[in-house]
């Protein structure tokens, strides 16, 4: 209704006098299109109980609403005027104007258009008859019709006496149910609001949070008892003190975004946290919402807001941040331990299947591939083939050059063999100048050809060659049913026949002929 401004002048001016107040000229919201009528509306105001309302400031600030009555012009004039009109016969015409001009635009009643038609005649008198009622002036226009009886003036005074009598009755009674109505609501109303400031105060008292208010230069002006459970301030010393009296020198500049912010957008703000010193001068830690409070003219007057509490929970927070910090390290400290435990283990597991001289696998861990590879050529059927291999005149070259020439040997006839080898195949070195190459997936045709490159390399090898140094070579392939000491076995059987013939020679064992 506040939008519509002949509506909002009556209700203002209703709320502003303490008074009933007529609108001027509306269409009621009640009209759906048929016999649409020319309306007005009477406003009653409704304070709150108790309030003091002896000025207009004071009144709009008590005010809860409005109890209204709406009229329908021609209704209102039919059940006013029904029994006088019908003994007019048409002798007369009555039309009511909203104000004080005479108009179409102002026009509110009009015996012509209300159902009643005239006889054909001229006006013979007509009478302007103003009549003020609850602040609203309306203006009556009598016609006397000449086909009437002419008893002059006093027949147009008889008959507006009597409409603004009985016009000015109905209003009246109009008006005292309306303030009935408005009686009654506002006893309701401040029951209700009683109610509700009960149980506003117990809120306000048993909450665990701050409530508060500031004023718009923000000074507190209501703090709720939950600041002093909380911080230990009396009220008394903080009601009239401003915020930034309480608040960490360094957390200052976020409330101030904080409030400005709310000023800004005019909407709820969330989140803000800051320190609050209390009583004995340590710190604790809150978080806040506010709403700005306006005025009519929507200017922001002060702030009302929420604070809690959240120094437990920022020191658990912090505490748990702390130990998975703590964990993180310890964590990092356990993989690095464990990645030098596996690497340590890793190198004495080379060291323990290594030969240190040769670095190719040791006799222990060269069985144990052996082992492996047989079991697997028997379970897929896969052939295996073993090659025994032994240096020729080693031991002359040892003794005649010494040790460490017998070393640079081992160590070159090593790296011989590795350079031969394909990634399955494993090079070990057994004991002394003995040395076997273990070939998965390879037949004794393949076996012996390898071994024949690996003579065919040390012939060729100048740090072999200078010290008098051949190999020769034992070739066997796996058949199903041995186990491996026995391809060890025919292995060396050949290596020996090989070495028998004068060595720097291949032989395979007589069981693969």
């Amino acid at each position: 209704m506040l939008s519509e401004p002949v509506r909002r002048a009556a209700m203002e001016r209703a709320r502003d006098e303490n008074t009933a107040a007529l609108s001027g000229k509306v269409v009621l919201v009640q009209e759906t299109g048929e016999d649409v009528q020319a309306g007005a509306l009477m406003y009653v105001p409704v304070y709150r109980h108790g309030s003091p309302i002896d000025t207009v400031q004071q009144r709009r600030a008590a005010l809860e609403g409005w109890v209204y009555s709406p009229y329908r012009m021609t209704d209102l004039m039919r059940a006013t005027l029904r029994s006088w009109d019908a003994k007019q016969k048409g002798r007369m015409v009555l039309q009511i104007y909203d104000g004080d001009v005479v108009s179409a635009d102002a026009l509110l009643y009009d015996t012509q258009s209300a159902g009643r038609r005239p006889p054909a005649s001229t006006a013979l008198v007509t009478r302007l008859i103003p009549v003020d009622y609850a602040g609203r002036r309306w203006t009556l226009r009598v016609t006397q019709l000449a086909a009437s009886v002419d008893y002059g003036g006093a027949l147009l005074v008889l008959f507006g006496g009597t409409i603004i009598s009985l016009l000015l009755f109905g209003l009246t009674l109009s008006l005292l149910s309306t303030r009935a109505n408005a009686r009654r609501m506002a006893e309701r109303l401040t029951a209700e609001l009683r109610e509700s400031e009960e149980k506003h105060r117990l809120l306000i008292e048993n909450s665990h949070d701050i409530i508060y208010t500031l004023s718009a230069d923000e000074v507190f002006t209501f703090v709720s008892p939950a600041w002093t459970a909380l911080l230990g301030h009396p009220l008394d010393q903080v009601v009239g003190q401003p915020f930034q009296h309480f608040v960490h020198p360094d957390d200052l500049a976020g409330c101030m975004v904080f409030l400005h912010a709310a000023i800004e957008t005019g909407q709820r703000q969330e989140g803000v946290e800051y320190r609050v010193r209390r009583l004995d001068g340590s710190w604790s830690r809150h978080t806040s919402s506010a709403v700005p409070l306006k005025d009519e003219a929507g200017d922001v007057v002060g702030f009302q807001g929420t604070a809690r509490d959240v120094t437990e929970r920022r020191r658990a927070e912090e505490e748990l941040q702390q130990r998975s910090q703590e964990l993180a390290h310890m964590n990092e400290e356990l993989v690095s331990e464990t990645t030098a435990l596996a690497e340590a283990n890793a190198a004495i597991t080379r060291i323990a299947a290594t030969d240190h001289l040769t670095g190719l696998a040791n006799r222990r861990h060269f069985y144990e591939a052996l082992e492996k590879a047989v079991s697997l050529a028997r379970r897929h059927g896969s052939p295996l083939a073993l090659v025994a291999l032994d240096l020729d005149g080693f031991k002359r070259a040892n003794d005649s050059a010494g040790h460490e020439a017998g070393d640079e040997v081992l160590a070159s006839f090593a790296a011989l063999l590795d350079a031969l080898c394909r990634v399955e195949d494993l090079p070990g070195r057994l004991g002394g100048d003995e040395f076997s190459l273990l070939l998965p997936g390879i037949d004794l045709g393949g076996a012996r050809g390898l071994a024949e490159r690996v003579l065919a390399a040390v012939r060729s090898r100048e740090a072999l060659a200078r010290r008098g140094v051949t190999v020769s070579a034992g070739v066997a392939q796996w058949t199903p049913g041995e186990f491996p000491d026995d391809l060890l076995r025919r292995a060396d059987e050949a290596l020996y026949a090989a070495k028998r013939g004068g060595g720097d020679a291949v032989a395979g064992d007589h069981a693969d002929d």
